[in-house]
């Protein structure tokens, strides 16, 4: 489990003087390689089924009672999933696993929550 906010990768942006990285995307990159690094995860090297939750923040603009009745429910705002999982398993390359196109299985989705997170499990196929 990830205590971290989901963020969805963003392209990488081009002007005249350079290329950046949008600086919510490098951040949550920064924390991720360091949640990751804090914990002991076994690397993979052979082809891997990856299941994924999305705990997604529930936004402070709606009221009490909708956020009460969101919790827990599946989210369909805060990025496309193929980008909240691009950004993930960037994160998680070299760490848990040699690179992603090991992964040949996946299963995610996003719920809302009071406490935003990401948790994920690995098995080897």
């Amino acid at each position: 489990m990830f205590k971290i906010s989901p963020v969805p990768a963003s392209r990488p942006r081009v002007t005249r003087y350079g290329t950046y990285i949008a600086k919510t995307y490098a951040q949550y990159r920064k924390e991720m390689c360091k949640q990751v690094d804090d914990l002991s995860i076994k690397k993979f090297t052979n082809p891997i089924y990856v299941e994924t939750v999305f705990y997604m923040p529930i936004p402070k603009s709606f009221s009490i009672k909708k956020r009460n009745l969101l919790d827990g429910t599946f989210c369909d705002v805060g990025g496309d999933m193929d980008n909240l999982l691009k950004a993930l398993w960037d994160s998680l390359n070299g760490h848990a696993y040699t690179d992603d196109k090991q992964i040949v299985w996946s299963q995610e989705k996003k719920i809302y929550s009071f406490e935003p997170r990401i948790e994920i499990l690995i098995k080897e196929i």
